[in-house]
């Protein structure tokens, strides 16, 4: 993901078939998404679109939850 990327998470997804999708747009703000979505919705009314939060998680912080259930302390849980 690109850093202009990441100054704009709120993204507008036109949702094609097949569980296919394109980016319509990226915002900034999640008010200009969600207004952006009525002016298309209305110019495309046959047409269905979402908006999602996109969010690039760094290496370092991911983890799966087996990892993370190894880093628990053994005495969490216990009385």
């Amino acid at each position: 993901m690109s850093y202009q990327q990441q100054l704009s998470p709120w993204v507008i997804h036109q949702q094609l078939p097949n569980f296919k999708r394109i980016v319509v747009a990226r915002f900034r703000h999640r008010n200009d998404s969600e207004a952006y979505l009525r002016l298309i919705s209305r110019m495309m009314p046959q047409a269905k679109f979402a908006i999602a939060f996109e969010m690039q998680a760094s290496d370092a912080t991911t983890r799966t939850s087996a990892e993370a259930a190894q880093k628990v302390p053994s005495s969490v849980g216990r009385d």
